[in-house]
């Protein structure tokens, strides 16, 4: 993920030296992309886990001795949710917790099956929690999937929950 966002910024670096305007930085990227409202199209389920979420970005947290600042809440949409889905689906057929999709695919591959063009991305997966607070904490407790939940780099998220599998895919649009 790290290395993602770092090959955006030098990216970025070397195509704004080539311009004759100055390019906006990399912050300013993520605050002036206007993010479209899909809340209408949410489940009960999916507005309870985005609220949990908000609001443990709206806080300052501690993911295992990494300190998060707060950060701006996310908006769901329906394609990272896709994906979300396809994957959790898969994950409970075959009855495995992975990131890795049955047929070898990455969160990257499927966010482009699901047309999410994204500069920035992550997911958490977890098997057992029953509600959306339990999950929410689980991932709280965890430090690697605390740090994606807090990232200022995530706009967007999409919410799957099928059987006991969850999966949060979050990520930034182009």
């Amino acid at each position: 993920m790290k290395r993602i966002i770092g090959l955006f910024v030098v990216t970025c670096v070397l195509f704004s030296c080539a311009e004759d305007e100055p390019s906006p930085s990399f912050e300013s990227f993520f605050e002036e992309a206007e993010i479209e409202d899909f809340s209408d199209q949410m489940s009960d389920l999916e507005h309870e886990t985005l609220a949990l979420i908000n609001a443990f970005r709206a806080e300052i947290n501690d993911c295992g001795g990494e300190i998060t600042e707060s950060t701006e809440p996310l908006f769901w949409h329906p394609n990272l949710d896709a994906a979300a889905e396809a994957h959790g689906q898969d994950m409970f057929d075959r009855n495995v917790l992975s990131h890795v999709g049955s047929d070898g695919s990455t969160l990257g591959d499927r966010l482009v099956v699901a047309e999410y063009e994204a500069i920035a991305f992550g997911e958490n997966v977890a098997k057992g929690p029953r509600t959306p607070a339990e999950v929410i904490q689980a991932f709280k407790d965890s430090p690697a999937h605390c740090s994606v939940m807090a990232s200022p780099h995530f706009r967007q998220v999409g919410i799957s929950k099928v059987g006991d599998f969850w999966v949060l895919d979050f990520g930034t649009l182009k």
